[in-house]
């Protein structure tokens, strides 16, 4: 199925972006936060400065599969939740367990600064954060993993095409 060009109607996400860009355009005379990931080699390789992934930026981990990529996002999402703001995180592949949750001390967080999320699509990513994505002190929201995920359309074709007789 073919996706939809780009209308001019500004998307959610594009809100979400313009969002954050004008928010640092007002804010000339506050300086533009590092959140420390905890490792002071993976700053270094995000930023080339060691002190941190800038506020408001996208980074994104692209790996082979169980090299580790939820354990580094569940020990950045830990170290920003210690600093006192919230993490919102997307767990499209419903792999986060209690164990990892106990042994990264999450739990302590959950409902408080740290929200874990099971979602499918797109849609419900956004859902979520249309209501959320504006509350104080939210400093990240992780999305793992993004290739899990699918648009509504998409899975009513897959839906469709599954239940096809061949």
């Amino acid at each position: 199925m073919a996706r939809k060009s780009a209308s001019s109607e500004e998307s959610t996400w594009e809100k979400y972006a313009n969002y954050w860009s004008l928010s640092e355009q007002n804010d000339n005379e506050k300086v533009k936060e590092n959140i420390p990931s905890g490792s002071v080699i993976l700053d270094a390789l995000i930023t080339g400065t060691g002190k941190g992934i800038p506020a408001g930026s996208n980074v994104c981990f692209t790996a082979e599969p169980s090299v580790g990529k939820t354990t580094i996002a569940l020990g950045i999402a830990r170290k920003i939740c210690l600093s006192g703001k919230k993490v919102i995180y997307f767990d499209a592949e419903r792999a986060i367990t209690d164990y990892q949750l106990e042994a990264f001390k999450l739990k302590e967080f959950l409902g408080k600064s740290f929200f874990l999320f099971d979602c499918n699509t797109f849609d419900e990513v956004e859902n979520i954060l249309s209501d959320l994505i504006y509350k104080k002190d939210l400093a990240a929201v992780f999305i793992d993993s993004l290739t899990v995920l699918s648009d509504d359309k998409d899975l009513d074709l897959k839906e469709r095409v599954t239940s096809m007789d061949v």
